[in-house]
């Protein structure tokens, strides 16, 4: 390719500080740099500075191969080492890779790897018709069986081999045939018949063996090709022995119908075998193949070709050699070294790099235009006019230099369309513009200026009227007509001036327009077409859930508007928008998606990180991510879609996307089963759709159910339901996992269901209860049931019997206290009669004295007034009887024997308290006691009132009460 440089000046280009971006490009590379003007030669300023004046600007080519979508595994992703070295796909679709850590299994849901003993790099893995995974690995070689657990067991053959240089090689390859397995060194063939290993020593140094039309060939270093023949002798193929200083590295059929095969090798590109000759494959690609180190080769099943190089990638060619695809590290992949190659079950390729693992979508439906260098800029339209692709970006409008689709399309940008374009659309005949600057009519060299009006965000063709188009703009909505020589501007509709991105007529000549942020707006135009008339605002007064980021679409004659994740239908009778089940067959229940029209019933539903295509019962995700609020998918013409991406585009082949329909789908498939108890996890496996019924032990605390469907192509969504427990579906989700906590104990089937298919598989168990709550513990309850109503009898007869005990008990017990409270009532009626006879007692003492008392002062009084007459001996003899009889001690003896009675304990605890209390301190403690006052036991005591108080005052000393106490209530507590 020749060089090019291609120059963009600023539009400071008056200033003296002009800056230019020159940019280089060459078969290999494209590496931009900023040079200053003084950088430039005297000669070359000046053909700028003329540039500059004149405001032409060369075109800028853009070259880049539209590629299939290639996805991405890293090392980081699936836990291995970064080298893949060999690859294949067991029966049930699970991919199988030969990794530097081990086995890598990956079968769309998650990633194992087994690693052999002494962890030696697997460099070589195929597998054989039961499911059984052959690698190869440094002095081992064996299989891989699954087990019960839902895991695989590994078999040694190493023990079958007699051959002791087997321990010291490394196995680089393996091929399966209906024979057996054949495995190799460099030096040695081992064959496997699955019963025991032959060895076979090969003509020299072996490199690879393939499997060509059924024939076995080799290349044998410093030498030519051999065949293995039937009875596992060698045979030198003629006219190969010029590649003996060569290495093959692929060999590969051309089909049935075809005379020979193709010879690979690393530096000398490809050859053609044929008839015993070996001639160089005559296709453009092939000194390419030879550049870049070719190091893999394989044919796909729909016959095209497949080569891995070191230096760049790979490439897909047609089976005449012409290149399809070309995909390296520029286009997507990891990285460009390809040291594995495989077709899987369902067409797509699949590639072991130096450095990761990609999956290239060589069947699907789309291709990808990828601008590595951000010249392009963000594409917002495109159109196919006239054999040639247009694409509108904010950098201007781009045209492929010859028709498209090219081999690889060169874009350039078509001179004076610089700045955003926003729309480009073919109407009569000719391609149109409607850009930042206006609206142009657009050709491969320059662009015509239709329309100055800036902003032509949308144009409408007017219902009736095929020559005049209604155009949506920064300033509100505007006529184009064709007048013959052209499209051009007509006029601006008076009367409303808001910016329109949106533009669409109803049934009724309504025009309805949706602005860049907010606004939905309806108005009607005047019988000249000269303004708009009645304009009318909808705001979410109006039924909508919100005025701002408004998606319309036009359906059937229906006006819908997308507000926030909702959309609303317009009903005209009652001049409201109102919510609606379905758009069509699009059921809008969770509708956070947006709608585009396709062809004929055609439709796309716009997430946020996919696109879903919808025909007929055809539903397609695709993984593509438009550019946000301008989320644009462009009719080409009936067979293409394109879409608009912030860095290229993507093609969608209705025809290829129609074959999905056809499409074998891998089955839905159970793969273990976990339980969780005490925080340890137990695995099992699973029958693949159905098993009988499994027990699930009562200490589990969590359940995990295992499941995939090995469609690499999508993520394939799932949801479940677990009857027993659930009524409905879960929502679809990309995990391949569902985790179920402290599930109850009873039956219960799970449910899962794909996407893709619809399909349903069900897993049947059973928790099983706790001991206290199984078969034989229920037995034991009836038993203790009855156990315990026997006793419950029994205690009742025996409560009972109790009872009636304690009845009469309770009966005896009030006749006692009955007896006791009669025999207290006696007690009482005595102590009452004692108080009386104390009462008595004291009273008569009291009285006796008083007139004893009083007879001895009269008798005093007698012997005073007749001293002469009354005989002195009489009147002491007298004397002498009062005062015995005053002071009689057997009257004291009956005083303190009736209040001992009443007062039993009185003494004995006053006696104890106070052991120093004389009889006198206690008569008098006694009196006190009865209340009696002063002079009254003056009396009884036969002493004065000052001998009582000086006997209370001892008697209130020895009690050790102070002055204030009150002497007789003391006495009355004891």
């Amino acid at each position: 390719m020749p060089r090019i440089y291609v120059i963009f000046v600023s539009r400071s280009w008056q200033s003296a500080s002009i800056r230019m971006l020159i940019r280089y490009m060459s078969p290999r590379q494209s590496i931009p740099y900023l040079a200053d003007p003084k950088q430039l030669s005297r000669g070359m300023y000046g053909y700028v500075q003329i540039l500059c004046w004149i405001g032409w600007v060369l075109p800028l080519p853009l070259a880049a191969r539209e590629v299939p979508l290639v996805l991405s595994y890293r090392p980081a992703q699936y836990q291995a080492f970064n080298q893949n070295w060999m690859i294949g796909q067991t029966p049930d679709q699970v991919m199988c890779f030969a990794n530097s850590a081990g086995l890598l299994l990956y079968n769309g849901a998650e990633w194992t790897c087994l690693p052999l003993a002494h962890r030696p790099m697997v460099r070589a893995v195929c597998i054989d018709r039961e499911g059984r995974i052959f690698t190869g690995a440094y002095g081992e070689v064996g299989y891989w069986e699954k087990n019960a657990q839902g895991g695989y067991t590994y078999t040694s053959l190493i023990p079958l081999i007699a051959h002791e240089q087997i321990r010291k090689e490394e196995i680089w390859h393996m091929l399966v045939t209906d024979q057996g397995v054949w495995f190799q060194t460099f030096s040695t063939i081992y064959f496997y018949d699955y019963r025991t290993v032959e060895v076979l020593v090969p003509p020299g140094s072996v490199m690879f063996m393939y499997e060509v039309d059924g024939r076995t060939l080799f290349q044998v270093n410093g030498n030519g090709i051999f065949e293995l023949t039937d009875a596992h002798t060698f045979q030198l193929l003629p006219g190969t022995e010029a590649l003996r200083d060569t290495r093959v590295t692929c060999m590969l059929s051309l089909g049935a119908a075809a005379d020979g095969f193709l010879v690979g090798t690393d530096k000398r590109g490809v050859f053609h075998y044929r008839d015993g000759q070996l001639t160089a494959w005559d296709t453009p690609v092939n000194a390419a193949l030879a550049a870049s180190e070719l190091n893999k080769g394989l044919r796909l099943r729909s016959g095209r070709l497949v080569f891995g190089t070191i230096l760049d990638g790979l490439y897909v060619l047609a089976p005449s050699g012409a290149l399809i695809y070309h995909v390296n590290q520029q286009r997507g992949l990891q990285n460009n070294t390809v040291l594995a190659l495989y077709e899987d079950k369902a067409g797509n390729i699949w590639a072991g790099l130096d450095k990761g693992i990609d999956q290239i979508q060589v069947q699907t439906s789309l291709t990808y235009f990828t601008d590595q260098t951000g010249a392009l800029g963000t594409l917002y339209t495109a159109a196919l006019h006239q054999g040639r692709l247009y694409l509108g970006t904010n950098h201007g409008i781009f045209v492929s230099q010859s028709g498209w689709p090219g081999d690889p399309p060169v874009f350039g940008l078509v001179p004076g369309s610089q700045g955003q374009a926003w729309e480009l659309k073919v109407w009569r005949g000719r391609l149109l513009c409607g850009h930042n600057e206006g609206t142009f009519e657009v050709y491969p060299d320059r662009v015509r200026l239709c329309s100055p009006i800036t902003g032509g965000w949308c144009l409408l063709p007017w219902p009736g009227r095929p020559d005049l188009l209604l155009q949506g703009t920064y300033t509100g909505t505007v006529l184009l007509a064709d007048s013959g020589r052209g499209p051009g501007f007509v006029r601006r509709l008076a009367g409303f001036s808001a910016p329109v991105k949106q533009v669409a007529l109803d049934t009724q000549g309504n025009i309805w327009a949706v602005g860049p942020i907010q606004g939905l707006y309806r108005s009607t135009p005047d019988a000249d077409l000269t303004r708009m008339d009645h304009v009318r605002q909808y705001t979410p007064a109006d039924g909508l859930a919100d005025d701002y980021y408004l998606e319309m679409l036009m359906y059937q004659g229906q006006l819908w508007v997308k507000s926030d994740t909702a959309w609303r239908v317009y009903h005209p009778e009652r001049d409201r928008f109102e919510p609606a089940d379905q758009i069509g067959a699009i059921p809008l229940h969770k509708a956070g998606f947006k709608v585009r029209q396709g062809i004929g019933e055609d439709h796309f539903l716009i997430y946020p990180d996919k696109v879903t295509y919808i025909r007929a019962s055809l539903r397609l995700d695709l993984p593509i991510t438009l550019t946000p609020h301008y989320e644009q998918i462009i009719t080409l013409d009936t067979a293409r879609y394109l879409f608009c991406f912030t860095d290229g585009y993507a093609i969608l082949d209705r025809q290829a996307a129609g074959a999905a329909l056809v499409t074998d789908i891998p089955p839905l498939r159970f793969t273990w089963m976990e339980q969780i108890t005490g925080g340890k996890a137990t695995r099992q496996a699973l029958a693949p759709v159905s098993q009988g019924w499994i027990d699930i032990g009562p200490a589990h605390t969590a359940l995990r159910f295992g499941f995939y469907q090995p469609v690499y192509a999508q993520q394939p969504l799932f949801r479940y339901r677990l009857d027993g427990l659930q009524a409905y579906w879960s929502d679809w989700q990309p995990k391949a996992m569902v985790e179920f906590q402290n599930l109850p104990p009873g039956a219960y089937h799970l449910r899962v269901q794909s996407y893709l298919t619809q399909e349903e598989i069900v897993c049947s168990f059973r928790v099983l209860p706790r001991w206290y709550a199984s078969a034989w513990a229920w037995g034991l309850y009836c038993l203790g049931i009855i156990l315990a109503f026997a006793g419950l009898m029994v205690f009742q007869q025996r409560r009972l019997t109790l009872q009636r005990l304690r009845m009469e008990q309770e009966r005896d017990r009030q006749l006692e206290e009955e007896r006791m409270k009669a025999a207290n009532e006696r007690l009482q009626q005595d102590v009452i009669s004692k108080s009386a006879e104390l009462a008595l007692s004291t009273l008569h003492l009291l009285s006796k004295n008083n007139t004893l008392y009083t007879l001895k002062e009269e008798i005093k009084e007698l012997k005073k007034n007749h001293r002469e007459t009354f005989p002195g001996t009489v009147y002491l003899q007298l004397l002498r009887l009062i005062e015995a009889n005053i002071s009689s001690e057997q009257d004291w003896k009956l005083f303190e024997t009736n209040f001992t009675q009443i007062n039993e304990s009185f003494f004995k605890r006053l006696k104890h308290q106070h052991p120093d209390l004389t009889p006198g301190d206690l008569k008098l403690a006694a009196m006190l006691r009865m209340n009696l006052s002063s002079k009254d036991i003056a009396q009884l005591l036969n002493i004065s009132l000052r001998g009582v108080e000086n006997k209370r005052y001892r008697l209130r000393k020895k009690l050790g009460l102070d002055t204030d106490a009150n002497l007789a209530e003391q006495m009355m507590q004891y």
